[in-house]
């Protein structure tokens, strides 16, 4: 938790920027219950009623609902990826920075490919987590608020029948972002591992040609390789399990919410119209729920490269380095 609140921190040196794209996050967010409210409308109003002239108006709201939502999404993408190239330039800068003011015995005991895997790779994973991870998880949890607000004021007992499954996903998400951080750790870890042996070899082709070791290193750098792709995939096996899971569990919700709403209507307890516009806010309320290994993934990646990176930030500076001693 305190390595995430530390990469937040970042954001507020763009404070009006961070801004801006909260309330378009709001906004777009707000703009979804239109077609909740719209199928209603149709099925309720203008059929239940014989309504056509409201056919065109309606269908009109809903159009142009879209379009803004949409335009508003296309401007928030824009600036969040603007801000993300800002942080990590910054970011990238600060701990270039911190490596020229650390010992010499500091890079006696780190390889060149190491460091430069934590500049190149670890710093842009880290500020991935506040755009794509923080801002979409903003988003995430206020489209499900405001969805599950609509489906409250509508009928408190369907949205009950509704979240059903939301304890079991909840348990089973926590368990597993758990038990995936040291995994991620150990697959990061195997990548610079990887990308040092590069450039170490690449760095000694001369010394290797030499020495005629070229087999050697093949063999080096064949194993570090396949470390790679056995911690990768240790991960991948887990994901592979869980989150199929997860999708069923969300997914009967909608199959109990129907049943129950069937079974209202028939007793007179529900309008027709209700039961459509809980279909279609179902969508919208679980959306979220279907990024979660997404965005499960984003956060422990990052906060594994935000570890690695401040390890060096840290790290204590060399003594007296701009008075020539060592």
């Amino acid at each position: 938790m305190a390595t995430l609140v530390r990469i937040l921190r970042h954001t507020f040196r763009f404070p009006m920027q961070s801004l801006l794209s909260l309330l378009m996050a709001v906004a777009c967010t707000a703009l979804v219950l239109v077609l909740p409210g719209i199928t209603m409308q149709f099925i309720d109003v203008i059929i239940a009623k014989n309504r056509p002239d409201l056919i065109v108006p309606t269908a009109a709201v809903g159009m142009g609902a879209i379009l803004l939502r949409q335009l508003l999404f296309t401007l928030r993408t824009y600036f969040n990826n603007q801000l993300e190239l800002k942080l990590t330039h910054l970011v990238r800068v600060e701990l270039y920075d911190k490596l020229q003011r650390l010992p010499v015995k500091w890079f006696d005991s780190n390889s060149s490919g190491e460091i430069m895997s934590r500049v190149a790779n670890d710093v842009p994973t880290t500020n991935r987590v506040i755009i794509e991870g923080v801002d979409q998880a903003i988003a995430a949890i206020l489209q499900f608020l405001i969805v599950l607000g609509y489906m409250f004021w509508h009928s408190w007992q369907l949205t009950l029948v509704t979240l059903v499954p939301l304890p079991f996903i909840a348990i089973i998400t926590t368990w597993w972002s758990k038990r995936s951080e040291p995994m991620w750790r150990e697959s990061s870890e195997a990548t610079s591992a990887l990308n040092a042996v590069l450039h170490d070899n690449l760095s000694g082709i001369r010394q290797i040609k030499a020495y005629t070791v070229e087999p050697q290193a093949l063999e080096t750098f064949d194993k570090a390789s396949r470390k790679v792709g056995e911690k990768h995939m240790t991960v991948m096996r887990g994901q592979s399990m869980v989150w199929p899971g997860v999708s069923f569990i969300a997914e009967s919700g909608i199959i109990l919410m129907v049943a129950y709403g069937a079974w209202a209507t028939l007793q007179g307890q529900m309008e027709v119209g209700v039961v459509m516009a809980f279909v279609v806010a179902w969508g919208f309320l679980f959306d979220p729920i279907s990024r979660i290994n997404t965005l499960a993934q984003t956060f422990t990646r990052g906060i594994v490269s935000a570890e690695r990176v401040f390890t060096i930030i840290d790290t204590p500076d060399e003594t007296h380095l701009t008075e020539g001693q060592r």
